[in-house]
């Protein structure tokens, strides 16, 4: 058998839009894709990922993609059936790329507490943006895909998050992401992503 992607450790899991497939990450680099109705291996994708441990994986079914990021901050979309280049990937980013976060605003206070504040807030934005943007390109720690905005969420190991939009041609593929987004959550690694929708 493929020894890629079968005798690696299993890293994480998802699960496709309609059951259809199951994908899991490894610590080898490969992401390994099974048909849940038909109990077959479908394929084993590796290209941008070889040699990196795949951290998480999610699937976007309206754009059609398999998400892969990696323990370096690389992030790959995997073309879906029934596209012809099913299983390649059509979508590669770096999240160190990404713009510098945007940081919080301090809530208002009295004149001379909030020029104080605003003045370590200074400092202390000058700090994160040489030291832990620096670690952008480390490990990207988990994803969460929204449909209707067709935008990847990414939060890496420095306590980032970036908003990444997928790009479509006029034939509806994927064909690129671009940073839409990305602030700094807080200063230690984001291990999970959840997303609501607000009324």
């Amino acid at each position: 058998g493929d020894k890629v992607g079968e005798a690696a450790e299993l890293t994480c899991l998802s699960l496709s839009h309609l059951d259809e497939f199951v994908a899991a990450g490894t610590m080898s680099g490969s992401v390994c894709v099974w048909n849940v109705a038909q109990a077959r291996k479908e394929a084993v994708c590796v290209g941008p990922h070889a040699g990196r441990e795949v951290t998480a994986v999610t699937f976007a079914h309206s754009v059609q993609l398999l998400f892969a990021a990696d323990s370096r901050g690389g992030i790959v979309g995997w073309a879906l059936p029934p596209a012809s280049d099913q299983f390649t990937p059509r979508v590669v980013v770096e999240q160190a790329n990404a713009p510098p976060p945007v940081l919080p605003d301090f809530p208002a206070e009295k004149a001379i507490k909030r020029k104080v504040r605003e003045a370590h807030f200074a400092t202390r934005s000058i700090s994160i943006a040489r030291s832990k943007l620096s670690k952008m390109a480390s490990a990207v720690q988990t994803v969460a895909w929204d449909e209707e905005a067709a935008r990847l969420y990414a939060a890496d190991d420095s306590g980032g998050i970036v908003a990444w939009h997928v790009e479509m041609n006029e034939m509806g593929l994927a064909v690129g992401m671009h940073p839409n987004q990305s602030w700094q959550a807080h200063e230690e690694t984001t291990t999970a992503l959840a997303l609501a929708k607000v009324n």
